[in-house]
């Protein structure tokens, strides 16, 4: 596969050499050559003979299907103590009660009730610098505690990843990054990682626990750039420019599915049992995805064809909730359509132009939807009848694609775009209403 390592496995292969003389074990098992594995790598302490069966997942890349059975006698070594991660842009000294008190107020002040109607928050909360060329990517936590972003410098191109605590005016950078653009962040459900996806072929997964906050768990190698992300329960799925979705499960192989030979999915979006892929040919994959045991088996359902003139292809896909839809963004124009049906339900007014891959984000009570526009600013929709909403308040980002971000049980919204040191603003409140800190 063009030497590039393909696996993903849990398992330290480093840590079975013998310590007495660092010799890690050659990571070409995971490329397409085994001659340089010889010998049994063996530890002080002998435990019963263990073996790992690795079935290789990528047959279409392979003339034939291959398996390796790794046998070993070894303890391996206690893991690493977790690294510190570097604390960037602290906040100005407080006492730890005055502290607490300002964050147990603005929570309080920011929490949305249930069925309350969300306005887009106008009051500024926090501004971040952004690397040389900007941030190329943003995301809120299910919970609002943290809002992810990624900073990215030019000169070699290269990102890094922060955490941002709204409610508590704290950030502190990942001490792993990227070696290019990263183009998607995403929380699992239940906040216990953070991954990233990035066009330097890799995921990349991060520990959310507090023991280890910010700490590297895993990372799995991909044959091409990243261009999406997306959890569907525990399960990670991923589209790569190398044309495959692959859905991620550990500790079973990864499972793999090329939608059509003629594109590449540039984005996911899960609901239920399926994921809507969008394609580079302006079409939609519908995938359904089964589990056997802890394995998964994804299948193409349908490829569908997008309604109207969304023009090029496919920038992002959303799952509306509140009305049974799904959203779609194209470069000249953004539709609904049914799920069921596949057709077309609403078109969405003023028209919508994004010449690089901004993408949806979705208000809590599923009215609002913002994308970012070719001209730097922010464009807001009413989803019920497909009107602008008025964002004037908004900054303008000149020359940069815009992101935006919005937080699923608080009133927050982040604005960022690429560009020459472009920052991140975070904006809080229920339309104009002024912050009570």
């Amino acid at each position: 596969n063009n030497r590039q390592p393909i696996g993903w496995s849990y398992l330290p292969l480093a840590q079975l050499a013998n310590p007495s003389t660092p010799q890690p074990l050659d990571l070409q098992l995971f490329q397409c050559k085994f001659n340089r594995l010889t010998g049994t790598p063996r530890l002080p302490h002998r435990v019963p003979a263990c073996s790992l069966d690795y079935a290789w997942p990528y047959r279409e890349a392979l003339p034939a299907r291959l398996s390796l059975k790794i046998s070993f006698i070894a303890s391996p070594p206690p893991p690493p103590p977790a690294t510190v991660p570097a604390v960037s842009s602290p906040s100005p000294p407080q006492a730890p009660a005055a502290a607490a008190a300002r964050a147990a107020a603005l929570r309080a002040f920011l929490a949305l009730s249930p069925g309350e109607n969300w306005r887009v928050p106008k009051a500024r909360l926090a501004k971040i610098k952004g690397g040389t060329n900007g941030i190329s990517s943003l995301a809120f936590a299910p919970s609002g505690e943290w809002l992810a972003f990624a900073r990215l410098f030019s000169s070699p191109e290269t990102a890094e990843i922060a955490l941002f605590s709204p409610v508590e005016n704290k950030e502190i950078t990942l001490s792993s990054s990227h070696n290019g653009r990263i183009t998607s962040l995403c929380f699992s459900p239940d906040e216990t990682i953070l991954v990233s996806s990035s066009s330097d072929h890799s995921v990349k997964i991060f520990s959310l626990e507090a023991s280890s906050l910010g700490t590297p768990l895993a990372e799995a190698p991909h044959s091409d750039s990243v261009l999406s992300i997306a959890f569907m329960g525990s399960s990670l799925f991923s589209a790569c420019r190398d044309g495959g979705v692959r859905g991620f499960n550990p500790p079973s192989p990864p499972s793999y599915l090329k939608p059509s030979s003629q594109c590449y999915p540039t984005c996911l979006a899960a609901r239920e049992d399926f994921l809507f892929s969008g394609l580079s040919n302006g079409q939609i994959a519908l995938i359904r995805v089964e589990r056997k045991g802890i394995e998964l088996f994804l299948k193409l359902e349908s490829l569908i064809e997008s309604p109207g003139v969304i023009g090029g292809h496919i920038r992002d896909i959303a799952v509306l909730k509140a009305y049974d839809l799904v959203l779609i963004l194209g470069e000249s124009a953004m539709k609904a359509i049914d799920p069921r049906s596949h057709r077309g339900v609403l078109s969405f007014k003023g028209g919508v132009s994004t010449p690089q891959s901004s993408r949806l984000a979705i208000s809590p009570d599923g009215q609002t939807v913002l994308t970012g526009l070719d001209n730097g600013e922010v464009g807001g929709w009413d989803i019920a009848t497909g009107n602008p909403v008025d964002l004037d308040m908004m900054p303008r980002f000149p020359g940069g694609e815009v992101h935006a971000a919005v937080c699923d049980e608080f009133a927050l919204l982040a604005l960022a775009a690429e560009g020459n040191d472009m920052p991140l603003f975070v904006y809080a409140g229920k339309g104009d209403t002024k912050l009570p800190v």
